[in-house]
């Protein structure tokens, strides 16, 4: 009797532990899934402010003046596309937000033709005023 109570108990004892380990697990793995997206909205936004600093530069410096860059774009997420009507840098992240908007640039900004930004990981940026419109060109290292 007293072997079939200790085998019954350690059961039920084993059976909750798992049912608590199964339930952390999932809680962590649903967190982990949302650290990852805002990291991906912050590495967006902070590629978007980089180049809006970096293209008020070009603007402000000249005619011809160019700056080039190297930043990293997160895997889901397509940057450099440019909004006419507000004009401003965004991302489109998989996620939690969407899109991710840089601030407002007061000048004309265009993307270069077959350019690669839409691309995700390690790009270089180069950035270019050309008679007041700014343009940059990305390329995938």
């Amino acid at each position: 009797m007293a072997r079939a109570q200790i085998s019954i108990e350690f059961f039920l004892i084993a059976g909750f532990i798992l049912l608590a380990a199964s339930v952390l697990i999932s809680n962590s793995d649903q967190q982990i899934q949302e650290t990852s997206a805002l990291n991906n909205v912050v590495a967006a936004r902070n590629a978007m402010d980089l180049e809006t600093s970096l293209a008020r530069y070009v603007y402000y410096s000249g005619n011809w003046s160019t700056v080039t860059h190297i930043t990293f774009i997160p895997s889901n997420t397509t940057c450099f596309n440019y909004n006419d009507t507000s004009q401003k840098l965004y991302c489109v992240t998989s996620g939690i937000t969407g899109l991710v908007y840089s601030d407002a640039v007061a000048f004309p900004f265009r993307n270069v033709t077959g350019h690669q930004c839409w691309q995700s990981g390690w790009l270089r940026v180069r950035t270019r005023n050309e008679n007041g419109v700014v343009y940059y060109n990305c390329t995938r290292l």
